[in-house]
C-alpha cells in the first residue's frame, strides 16, 4: 500500500505534527485546538480509519516514530 499512496504516511504524519505542537503547551486555547484537531479527524475519516492510520505508520516505522498516538490504544506510548 505505501507502493500505491506513498504520500499517506507523509500526510499522516504532517498531522501528528500539529498534534505535537498544540499538546505541548497545557494553556486552554492549545488544549480546546487540540481537541478540536483530533474531532476534524474523526469526523472527516471516522474513527476507525484514524486508528487504521496510526497503526499504518507504526507499522511503516517498524515503531521508531515516537509519537503519542491519539487513536490507537493498543500502540506503546512514548515516556514522558
Amino acid at each position: 500500500m505505501n507502493l500505491e499512496i506513498p504520500q499517506l504516511q507523509s500526510l499522516w504524519s504532517a498531522i501528528y505534527s500539529i498534534y505535537e505542537g498544540l499538546r505541548c503547551n497545557d494553556e486552554q486555547p492549545y488544549t480546546l485546538q487540540f481537541t478540536s484537531a483530533e474531532q476534524k479527524a474523526i469526523v472527516l475519516l471516522s474513527f476507525p480509519v484514524c486508528v487504521a492510520l496510526d497503526h499504518y505508520v507504526y507499522c511503516i516505522s517498524d515503531g521508531r516514530l515516537r509519537y503519542h498516538y491519539n487513536f490507537s490504544r493498543i500502540l506503546p506510548q512514548p515516556s514522558p
